[in-house]
């Protein structure tokens, strides 16, 4: 028997070339939806390029990890430059008050870049839809950015491209944010490296709230590349 899918937004059946077996990706020219095909058609819980998806009847929860190996560098650094400073901290005491302000200066550029660091390895993004309200939080490691939303507040979720410099090259990366009745664009998740789990997560929210997707100014184009196979001669 032949296996058919169905779009998890409106049910309409999904034509073959717009489905992407390779990156398991699928679009619906129905309501213009785009996810992602697994193996099981309503798991509870889905990974994506460290993202976790947790749907349940009253919420959607969405945990992605910050983690990133060249954290350990990072980490490194601080850990050498703590070393470094307290050895000429040692050796020149009572060297004045610039030579302390300069230490003072020091430690705190080690410090910053420890707990950066250590934020990098061990934090994760939570995002909360439900009881009427959207809550996102970092943990374990203490951050800026929580955010507490009304979900009558939110008009809309979309997604923007930006650049991300390492090693002196830029890449794309991707953010999701929502879009507020009053007009405010307010990011929800950062520095995403793949556009399709980030249009999967803007999917699956707006399906969970009841959100009818509409194009907002400034978002990345969601247009769905074809790919077909060349005419045989």
């Amino acid at each position: 028997m032949a296996s058919f899918i169905s779009c998890k937004s409106c049910s309409a059946p999904i034509p073959g070339d717009q489905i992407e077996p390779a990156r398991r990706i699928a679009h619906c020219t129905a309501c213009g939806a785009v996810f992602l095909i697994h193996a099981e058609h309503s798991p509870s819980a889905k990974s994506v390029a460290n993202v976790e998806i947790h749907l349940k009847e009253d919420h959607l929860k969405v945990v992605r990890r910050w983690y990133r190996p060249h954290m350990w560098l990072y980490l490194m650094m601080a850990i050498s430059w703590s070393g470094v400073v307290a050895g000429f901290q040692l050796m020149q005491l009572g060297g004045g008050r610039l030579w302390t302000a300069v230490m003072v200066v020091n430690v705190l550029f080690a410090v910053i870049l420890f707990y950066g660091s250590l934020a990098g390895l061990l934090n994760r993004t939570r995002i909360l839809v439900g009881r009427g309200r959207l809550i996102k939080r970092h943990f374990p490691v203490p951050w800026h950015g929580k955010l507490k939303l009304g979900t009558d507040q939110i008009d809309q979720f979309f997604c923007t491209e930006g650049r991300e410099f390492r090693q002196g090259r830029a890449y794309p990366v991707y953010q999701l944010n929502v879009f507020l009745n009053s007009g405010v664009r307010v990011p929800i998740l950062r520095n995403v490296s793949s556009l399709e789990t980030i249009l999967f997560l803007e999917n699956q929210i707006e399906q969970f709230l009841g959100i009818e997707d509409r194009p907002v100014d400034g978002e990345t184009f969601k247009k769905f590349q074809k790919h077909t196979k060349p005419a045989e001669s």
